[in-house]
């Protein structure tokens, strides 16, 4: 299921209905053992822009796409991984926006 939503603006600005993720997961990570430890797993903190959920993963982008774009960085997270996971709307986050360009 794609989560992109576009809507139209005045004079042909697009304003993204974009969404923003918080997750705390895990991870294996790679370390050298010390003798009589355990390996501990990498404990990890991720926000960005939610861009892609399925059955299995998440993907967060540092960047909402534009339809005429690619993204630049992405993140795909195994579900399975997944400590705690918030998503809230841009638009809660910030109520009130300037706008510097017209």
């Amino acid at each position: 299921m794609s989560l992109y939503k576009m809507s139209r603006r005045r004079e042909g600005r697009v304003e993204a209905k974009a969404q923003i993720c918080h997750i705390f997961w895990v991870d294996a990570c790679y370390e050298e053992q010390v003798q009589g430890e355990s390996p501990a797993l990498a404990e990890l903190e991720e926000i960005g822009f939610l861009l892609d959920e399925t059955d299995d993963s998440v993907t967060i982008g540092m960047e909402y796409p534009d339809p005429s774009m690619t993204e630049r960085w992405r993140l795909t997270i195994p579900k399975n991984g997944i400590v705690s996971m918030k998503v809230r709307d841009l638009g809660r986050i910030f109520a009130r926006t300037k706008e510097y360009l017209d």
